[in-house]
């Protein structure tokens, strides 16, 4: 899909991760309406962000998809990490931006001790909930995936939902770290992919 489409890729990742306790969190106290708006906005922002510095991997008929951001230091990753924070600080209200600073403050140090210098990260994941369990997180993962292992590069991402350990395992990728994270009370973990060569 093109970039003109991030509307629609943006609401099919609200589809997708409407129960993720991070999400909920962000936008606890919402009425319905007005959260999936919000969360289609985040996404928003994180589409735009990968376009700016890192990659994008949907199906053509938006069926789900995969946003990557580039590692620190990589031309744009800063000014783009910056421009999000900025409009997600407008977004959300101030509880909200609370609640993702300090779940952010939480996983800071667990992902430095965790993840190797020039990872990329899978920041989200999702597929529209009709269209899974017919092969499209494999299919959004594979294109990145192939040109991490020909740039012998690591990929990692953080994850609260214990279903998707063993579908990301079958990828490569293995626990870094784990714990429960305070402010979501849910557990949450760190996986890792080394370049597989």
């Amino acid at each position: 899909m093109r970039r003109n489409d991030g509307a629609a890729l943006a609401a099919t990742l609200t589809a997708a991760l409407w129960d993720d306790p991070f999400y909920a969190v962000i936008t606890a106290g919402r009425p319905e309406p007005e959260r999936r708006a919000a969360l289609d906005r985040y996404f928003a922002l994180a589409l735009r962000e990968a376009w700016r510095a890192g990659e994008v991997q949907a199906g053509d008929d938006g069926a789900g998809v995969a946003i990557w951001t580039a590692p620190s230091g990589s031309p744009g990753a800063e000014a783009a990490a910056s421009d999000k924070q900025r409009a997600l600080q407008v977004l959300l209200r101030a509880k909200e931006w609370a609640a993702y600073q300090a779940i952010g403050a939480f996983s800071h140090d667990m992902v430095a001790a965790a993840v190797p210098d020039r990872a990329w990260y899978l920041s989200i994941l999702g597929v529209d909930p009709a269209r899974q369990g017919a092969g499209w997180g494999a299919r959004l993962l594979r294109p990145t995936l192939s040109r991490l292992d020909a740039q012998r590069l690591t990929g990692y991402l953080e994850t609260f939902n214990p279903r998707s350990l063993a579908f990301y395992g079958r990828h490569g990728f293995v626990t870094g770290a784990s714990a429960v994270e305070p402010v979501t009370g849910a557990p949450y973990w760190i996986l890792c992919r080394p370049p597989n060569p």
